[in-house]
C-alpha cells in the first residue's frame, strides 16, 4: 500500500495506547546494506521509515542551484552534501536535500549534526516546517532553511533550544541570503532568476 503525503504526519504521532518501538538507525542502515529498500527513495524520521516524495523539476532545479551555489565551501573545509544521511539521533537519519558540515576525515564517516539543514519543498512542506524542524533543533543545527516553492518564500529556523526554533522568519524570494559567507541568490534559486 502507497503511503501518501497527507498521511504521513499522522503516522509520526504516536497514540498513546500502544507501546511502539521504532527503528533504530543502526537497523535501518543495515536492512538499507541488505536491500530491503532496493529501488525505494526513503528516510528514517522518529523511528519509522519515510518514503520520499517523487523530484519534481522546480525542486531538481532549487537543489542543483543551490549545489552550484554553495559549492565554494567545499574549498574552505567544508562538506556540502545534497541527499545524504545525517545520522541526528537513535531514531532518525534524515536525508536534507542540502547540508553543509566540517569536513568528514574518512569516506566510512556520516555526519551526526550539520552546520546548516536545507529542505526544498513542494509536497512536503507539513513535514519539513514541523517533523523536520523539530528533529534539526534536536541536533542542534543552528541554520535550517526550508524553500517553500508553492508559497514563494524562504523559511529561516535559527536558535535551537530544546528541540525547537526560537526565531523564525520568512523572506520574500528577492536580494540575497547569506549561509556562511555566501550569499545565495534567491531570485535564481526561486527560479526568477
Amino acid at each position: 500500500m502507497a503511503l501518501d503525503l497527507a498521511a504521513m504526519g499522522e503516522l509520526l504521532i504516536r497514540p498513546d495506547d500502544l507501546d511502539v518501538r521504532g527503528l533504530r538507525s543502526e537497523e535501518y542502515m543495515a536492512l538499507f546494506e541488505m536491500g530491503a529498500f532496493e529501488g525505494e527513495r526513503v528516510e528514517l524520521i522518529g523511528g519509522q521509515v519515510i518514503r520520499v516524495s517523487p523530484m519534481s523539476d522546480p525542486r531538481a532545479w532549487t537543489i542543483m542551484r543551490l549545489n552550484a551555489q554553495l559549492a565554494s565551501l567545499m574549498s574552505s573545509g567544508y562538506d556540502v552534501r545534497v541527499q545524504l544521511p545525517v545520522d541526528v539521533s537513535e531514531y532518525s537519519m534524515p536525508e536534507p536535500d542540502v547540508s553543509i558540515h566540517p569536513r568528514l576525515d574518512r569516506p566510512d564517516q556520516r555526519p551526526t549534526t550539520a552546520l546548516v539543514a536545507i529542505e526544498v519543498s513542494v509536497t512536503s512542506l507539513r513535514l519539513d516546517l514541523t517533523h523536520k524542524a523539530s528533529i534539526y533543533a534536536s541536533a542542534g543545527i543552528p541554520l535550517y532553511l526550508v524553500f517553500d516553492l508553492n508559497g514563494d518564500r524562504l523559511v529561516v529556523h535559527r536558535a535551537p533550544e530544546g528541540g525547537t526554533y526560537t526565531d523564525v522568519a520568512e523572506h520574500v524570494p528577492t536580494g540575497g541570503f547569506d549561509v556562511l559567507g555566501i550569499d545565495l541568490d534567491l531570485p535564481e534559486l526561486f527560479g526568477r532568476g
